[in-house]
């Protein structure tokens, strides 16, 4: 279980421009790439490409198109999800920077493990040991022992 703070992510999507796909922080301009979800989400970054429609503008559906690429675990594996992944969080993003929009979309997790990764002065100290991808490293996964 992982809990997401909401006040990080309101402060990126403040900052984000669409116009360049990156953030324009104090210290600079950067963006979330395609390393930072093999990085963060340990995301196959080769494969078969995810392509067809677009996800749906909630961003809590996939079309029914993707379901057969889910039917096998082991098979969907094969798939490169990650610019899937980054094309529906540069979407969201975009889509969150205007006053009518309700709810972010997308993969927020992404986004807060790249924030402490890259920003390593706001991430939290945890006192165990991980093994998990980077993103578990801040402790955005609990898993009982």
């Amino acid at each position: 279980i992982f809990k997401i703070d909401d006040c990080l992510i309101t402060y990126l999507v403040e900052r984000w421009r669409p116009e360049t796909y990156s953030f324009h922080l104090p210290v600079g301009e950067c963006t979330v790439t395609l390393e930072d979800l093999a990085l963060q989400l340990d995301l196959r970054i080769d494969g078969k490409p995810v392509t067809g429609p677009t996800l749906d503008k909630s961003g809590n559906r996939i079309h029914l198109m993707y379901l057969p690429l889910l039917t096998d675990l082991e098979h969907a594996g094969r798939y490169s999800w990650d610019l899937a992944c980054l094309a529906h969080l540069y979407r969201e993003m975009c889509r969150e920077i205007y006053p009518s929009s309700k709810k972010m979309g997308g993969c927020s997790l992404l986004l807060q493990s790249w924030a402490w990764y890259h920003m390593s002065f706001i991430q939290p100290t945890i006192q165990r040991d991980i093994t998990f991808p980077l993103a578990s490293r801040y402790g955005l996964f609990f898993i009982p022992l």
